[in-house]
């Protein structure tokens, strides 16, 4: 991400496409204090070094950035997965309907996806476009 952005087209990918990827299952409950976030509440700056977190609450890579079209939208969120420390992590793209948003009643905040970290981590390798 190269500047702060409204995300006003990240928001409406993630409250509409999220919150219908997620609540296609069943099990998912967000935790105590968490609601999915509303549309425009988010910035591209305030996702970067948020948690991904599976269906089951368990973390399972970090979001590291925001790919912009030439248009300055939103097209792809970057999650590092695998790694330690931040050290040998691989980065990832996934569309932003395969992450939702969710926000603490104190700001904190959380996404969420349905994959697996498996599943993250047999995604191809995200390489910076040039």
């Amino acid at each position: 991400m190269r500047n702060m952005i409204a995300v006003t087209a990240i928001a409406a990918g993630l409250a509409i496409g999220g919150a219908g990827m997620l609540s296609a299952q069943p099990s998912f409950v967000p935790p105590a204090g968490y609601s999915l976030s509303e549309k425009g509440t988010v910035t591209g700056d305030q996702l970067k070094g948020v948690g991904l977190y599976s269906s089951s609450d368990e973390e399972i890579g970090k979001i590291a950035d925001v790919e912009l079209g030439v248009d300055g939208a939103a097209t792809n969120i970057i999650v590092d997965v695998g790694g330690f420390l931040g050290i040998g992590a691989k980065p990832v793209a996934l569309d932003l309907s395969e992450i939702a948003v969710y926000k603490h009643e104190n700001g904190d905040l959380r996404a969420y996806t349905h994959l697996t970290k498996e599943q993250l981590t047999a995604l191809p390798e995200y390489h910076t476009p040039k």
